[in-house]
């Protein structure tokens, strides 16, 4: 995994309690997530514990973006971006962290 990318995945039980570890912590979160969604089914309480997490990470000019069938379109936001790999995940990822550097 690429330095400050970290990876939420799992049983769902586990992903769902993650999550709300980060969305209740004081500190700033210090890195940017994946979140795989390729073998969960989607409930309404991943959905929106994602949406917070989401909004809290963009507080921390941070990013989520979620491991998904691209056919999945049930997911909360078309904020949260969707790629279909874990390496496109990463990619992405790169990718937001130079635009921040840059100043964009």
């Amino acid at each position: 995994m690429t330095k400050g990318i970290c990876l939420l995945s799992g049983a769902l039980d586990e992903v769902l309690e993650d999550l709300q570890t980060l969305i209740d912590q004081d500190a700033p979160i210090g890195c940017d997530y994946i979140i795989d969604l390729r073998e969960m089914l989607l409930s309404p309480s991943l959905i929106k514990k994602m949406d917070a997490l989401l909004k809290r990470l963009q507080t921390d000019k941070k990013t989520l973006v979620a491991i998904a069938d691209p056919q999945v379109s049930d997911l909360a936001t078309d904020e949260l971006p969707k790629v279909p790999t874990l390496q496109e995940a990463e990619d992405y990822l790169a990718f937001e962290q130079m635009q921040r550097d840059l100043g964009f």
